[in-house]
């Protein structure tokens, strides 16, 4: 489920007999809020336990109650979970989030709500031709990005995806454009254009963003990558083949 793939945390305390809480953080599909999610095991009492995001508490959870079964094998049964949300906007640039649930974990994300652009730093002056290296960066230096430049036509039909990329110090992502005569279902604008054929499109840039976690504690914390929702812009690009 892509929404938890933001932070994972195997937390603490709680009865000797139960499976250790993990706590989700992720921002919601629409990407406006901050979503925290605390999951135990099925039937967990969550009725004392409580959160607070920059010092301001989070006030009644969702709770579901879950099922019981052999959970994430399919066969119906999920974990409990008590969920809170609160917009970005109230969030401003940083987060330091506080869970008490028989004991505090505390996670510190500095940079989250830093303001961010999907921005290639490339100079599109003249045009690109395969082989050609295109760069892109969010404008945070503590980010770890990952991105998809997709060069479309007009009407948004892909004709060509880039080889992998790569993440470069600064809040930054490379790749290289590949042959679409070489690379074998890369070009999909009709045949693959004659030598000296001046191809006009747009550059579709997504970038997915990692930002910096800089403070997880707590009694067999284990934390995982924290992701924002995607950023990305569009811009005119001509191919010289």
């Amino acid at each position: 489920m892509k929404c938890r793939s933001l932070l994972i945390l195997g937390a603490l305390g709680g009865c000797a007999d139960s499976s250790p809480p993990l706590l989700y953080i992720d921002a919601t599909p629409d990407g406006t809020a901050l979503s925290v999610e605390l999951a135990r095991d099925p039937g967990y009492d969550f009725s004392d336990t409580h959160a607070s995001l920059n010092g301001v508490d989070l006030g009644s959870a969702q709770v579901d109650e879950g099922a019981n079964g052999k959970v994430f094998t399919g066969d119906g049964g999920r974990l409990a979970s008590a969920t809170w949300q609160i917009a970005f906007a109230q969030i401003g640039t940083s987060a330091h989030l506080v869970v008490q649930d028989g004991g505090d974990i505390v996670v510190d994300l500095p940079t989250i709500g830093a303001q961010r652009t999907a921005t290639l730093t490339t100079p599109l002056t003249a045009p690109l031709a395969p082989g050609s290296s295109l760069a892109a960066t969010t404008g945070v230096a503590s980010d770890i990005v990952t991105g998809s430049f997709i060069i479309e036509q007009p009407d948004g039909s892909p004709c060509m995806s880039p080889g992998p990329d790569q993440s470069q110090p600064g809040g930054g992502v490379s790749v290289t454009l590949d042959n679409p005569a070489l690379v074998e279902g890369e070009w999909s604008c009709g045949a693959v254009p004659a030598a000296g054929t001046l191809f006009h499109g747009t550059l579709d840039l997504i970038l997915d963003v990692t930002p910096e976690l800089a403070q997880c504690t707590g009694d067999g914390v284990t934390c995982e990558s924290v992701t924002i929702p995607q950023l990305e812009t569009t811009m005119p690009v001509e191919l010289q083949f």
